[in-house]
């Protein structure tokens, strides 16, 4: 895993190729039972924008503006009245993209794949409306895969928190097969990536996640190359010892050509 590639700013791009290189690995391999298809999770969060606050060349106190209130008349108006700073909260429609597998045959969806995202790991809408996605399709006979390849936030996946810590990236598998058990792949950030095992149901045999394979599609046909900056620490940065190693590896490689303050990571 490339860890510049986690930057909040640069994660909604790898986000939306990752989910559509995963459907193009698991298509084939599923044939022609099954179909891949990419859905879409929407809900809104408030973009705040502050506008300045009134201004105004005396100390007396005034109404807000477009308020009819007499000043002069306002109850223990004997201090500056203070005015409140506006803020204008507009809303921003957020799609997320995630995968499902149907049975063709019936039209059941038998598994959903899951790409987190930073908004799914910090309080907000985004987080909310994925738990409950999550504890839906818990409750139901479906198969769930939750890819986590983002170090920083809150823990999401369905796995407890205690079972996973210690690594940076994780996977969690729940398998209706199995009730009562969920699975868990961890992968620091030294570590390649693994295939994934993807549950299909009963009676038909998993099909095989490249997942390593997907992400340096992702890298390769999104030109990452051309925008990653290693110059500097990654965001969020990496613990000093990964820091170090990173720092060797990218030097190793020419991506960085003087040795950066590691201290300050």
């Amino acid at each position: 895993m490339d860890p510049y590639l986690e930057a909040p700013g640069r994660w909604p791009n790898v986000h939306h190729r990752l989910v559509s290189q995963i459907a193009e690995d698991l298509q084939p391999k599923l044939l022609p039972d099954f179909f891949v298809g990419i859905g879409e999770r929407v809900y809104v969060e408030p973009v705040g924008r502050v506008r300045g606050p009134d201004v105004f060349a005396s100390g007396e106190a005034r109404p807000l503006s477009g308020s009819r209130a007499n000043p002069g008349k306002m109850r223990g108006a004997s201090a500056t009245l203070a005015q409140p700073e506006w803020v204008a909260v507009q809303q921003l429609e957020v799609r997320e993209p995630y995968l499902f597998i149907q049975d063709v045959q019936g039209r059941q969806v038998v598994t959903v794949l899951e790409v987190l995202s930073p908004s799914n790991k910090r309080p907000g809408p985004g987080r909310r409306e994925y738990l409950q996605k999550q504890q839906e399709v818990l409750a139901s006979p479906t198969n769930l895969v939750e890819i986590d390849l983002l170090r920083g936030g809150t823990h999401t996946v369905a796995v407890p928190e205690e079972a996973a810590r210690g690594c940076d990236y994780r996977v969690c598998v729940r398998r209706t097969d199995r009730p009562g058990f969920l699975g868990i792949v961890r992968f620091d950030v030294r570590e390649p990536l693994m295939a994934i095992p993807v549950p299909i149901g009963p009676g038909v045999s998993d099909v095989i996640l490249d997942l390593p394979g997907a992400l340096a599609g992702v890298y390769e046909k999104g030109a990452f190359h051309l925008v990653l900056d290693y110059s500097g620490a990654p965001d969020p940065p990496l613990a000093p010892d990964d820091a170090r190693w990173a720092e060797a590896l990218l030097t190793a490689n020419g991506l960085r050509s003087r040795s950066p303050d590691a201290g300050r990571e």
